[in-house]
């Protein structure tokens, strides 16, 4: 958030760039919305206001082809064919009391989850790697991301939109570990060390008219 007033500035931190974990099924998401309403209302001076939400998921290796990891997402462009029926993440308004949303970004961000070591005796039907004489198979971290930028009209907001990079940076994924990377392909390799330090399937619109123009 940008003010111009003293006040605005003391918000905690959680007011001034709210994040929500949470789903468009999950009904905390309206009471995201109306602290964000209930901010922009009580802060006429406010000039820009960032939202961040973040969905977490897993998907387990023996569904998941790391060698092809955009073919088993939804593509962007599907998504926003889908946009209405199917939202990707919580539907977002146009505005906020006279703040317009001129920003919207949504993505996948893959990285390392969590290792599940095979039972003993039981031979394992997906790729593994070992770590200390044991075998464990790759599992994946996916987090769907979603980034939004309001603002009221007039108000120079050039330099408060989300970055990419700014996403991967302030949430990052796990990278994945040398003997899951060094396991296969010097081209699968270098797909799980990159997979972490960029957004998957990244659509974004900037403007107002854009951003309407989403589905």
């Amino acid at each position: 958030m940008d003010s111009s007033t003293p006040s605005i500035l003391t918000l905690p931190r959680e007011l001034r760039d709210p994040h929500a974990r949470t789903t468009s099924q999950n009904p905390d998401w309206q009471n995201q919305l109306n602290l964000l309403c209930d901010v922009t209302n009580k802060a006429p001076n406010l000039a820009t206001l960032r939202v961040a939400v973040g969905r977490q998921y897993y998907l387990n290796s023996s569904t998941f082809d790391d060698r092809n990891v955009p073919s088993i997402l939804i593509p962007g462009a599907k998504r926003l064919e889908n946009a209405n029926s199917t939202p990707f993440l919580p539907d977002v308004p146009n505005s906020l009391h006279g703040m317009s949303l001129i920003q919207r970004g949504e993505s996948y961000h893959i990285g390392y989850a969590l290792t599940c070591k095979h039972i003993q005796g039981i031979q394992p039907l997906i790729p593994t790697y070992t770590i200390a004489g044991c075998a464990y198979s790759i599992s994946r971290g996916i987090r769907k991301i979603g980034v939004y930028t309001f603002a009221r009209e007039g108000e120079h907001h050039s330099k408060r939109l989300w970055t990419k990079e700014e996403v991967i940076a302030r949430w990052p994924m796990r990278k994945y570990p040398r003997q899951a990377i060094q396991h296969g392909s010097d081209e699968r390799a270098a797909l799980l060390a990159r997979l972490p330090l960029e957004l998957t399937e990244w659509v974004e619109r900037r403007g107002e008219v854009e951003v309407k123009r989403w589905a």
